[in-house]
């Protein structure tokens, strides 16, 4: 299953929600792209079957917030979506979704 796409994400955190968009590609056992909230920010990770984790910022240098997404991505009516945790500078995860536009 590819995760290829761009996704609007919405993340549980203890703040509220708070919205992205998710542009990834998977290369081989790789995934690039981009995260948008607050600025645009480059997107790195892996990918094993439909099992995802990706780490990317958010914010700009020196008070930028390192996330990391952890989950899994299935097809639902033939469009993918994906969830898990959300871990901001590795604090406890909040759950995530998100669905490909």
């Amino acid at each position: 299953m590819a995760i290829d796409g761009t996704y609007i994400i919405e993340i549980q955190a203890p703040m509220g929600k708070v919205y992205g968009v998710l542009k990834i590609q998977a290369i081989g056992n790789g995934l690039c792209g981009s995260y948008e909230a607050h600025g645009v920010q480059p997107v790195g990770g892996t990918i094993t079957g439909n099992k995802f984790t990706f780490f990317t910022g958010v914010g700009a240098p020196p008070k930028q917030i390192k996330l990391e997404f952890k989950g899994a991505v299935v097809e639902k009516e033939n469009v993918n979506e994906i969830s898990g945790g959300a871990s901001a500078d590795g604090s406890e995860p909040s759950n995530f979704k998100g669905v490909q536009v």
